[in-house]
């Protein structure tokens, strides 16, 4: 059973919206329940972890969707659902992308976008699970295997590397050179002289400075900061169907 939200305060277009999941499902397999919620005080009161896809409208009374989004990312839960965001205005788009978004939609072209995105959905939902790669930390002789996707960042402590994990900051002898090729291919980026930073895990990116999920606030240098968007600038396109207007 896949349960799906839909967080809207029209009415008419949130059941619109699940007739048209519902019809869609018709021609599969899979068992769906979709919980529907017309503002950011019913959608909390609920228990979000439980949801695997969450359908939100950017323009809410109260707490909009991007702010919605933001609070998902801040809290961090082990579990959160993919994020389709809908609108009737194509230009939040732009500002969308910040919250890494699994689709776009377009409530006036709905028909033609939701079943790709459902399609989409259903390709992800249903992919087998790989194997995590792990990385081994050797922290006062003890040694941890850690998912490389359980680290935020790591950054130079005089002669340590201090990992920060979701969970846990692993303080390890080494030097950030030794790690740099390997990280680089699983989407980490220097982002300057002393820290590198798994893309997945950013929130906002200024002119100086990145914000990640947990408000954790990181220096960007001038010097790495052409290589850093360019990384991630590829790793958004990679993560998120972008809307072209």
């Amino acid at each position: 059973m896949i349960h799906i939200g839909i967080c809207d305060d029209d009415s008419v277009f949130r059941n619109h919206l699940k007739e048209e999941i519902a019809k869609y499902f018709t021609n599969t397999t899979q068992d769906i329940c979709c919980h529907l919620f017309e503002d950011a005080e019913q959608l909390f009161a609920y228990d979000i972890t439980s949801l695997q896809l969450l359908f939100l409208d950017i323009r809410l009374p109260g707490k909009s969707g991007l702010e919605l989004a933001q609070t998902l990312q801040t809290n961090g839960a082990a579990s959160t659902p993919i994020l389709i965001f809908i609108s009737s205005l194509s230009n939040y788009v732009f500002e969308a992308i910040h919250y890494a978004p699994f689709r776009f939609l377009r409530k006036e072209f709905l028909a033609e976008e939701l079943p790709e995105a459902l399609t989409a959905f259903l390709q992800k939902y249903h992919a087998p699970n790989t194997s995590v790669c792990q990385i081994q930390l050797v922290e006062k002789g003890s040694s941890h295997m850690v998912s490389l996707n359980e680290i935020q960042y790591l950054e130079i402590n005089l002669h340590y590397l201090d990992f920060h994990c979701t969970q846990q900051t692993y303080h390890v002898r080494g030097k950030l050179s030794a790690y740099e090729s390997i990280l680089r291919e699983h989407s980490f980026c220097r982002i300057n002289q002393s820290c590198m930073v798994n893309l997945d895990y950013i929130r906002v990116v200024s002119n100086s400075s990145i914000v990640l999920r947990n408000g954790q606030e990181l220096f960007l240098s001038r010097s790495y900061k052409a290589a850093f968007r360019s990384a991630y600038l590829k790793f958004e396109r990679s993560q998120t169907h972008v809307l072209t207007i």
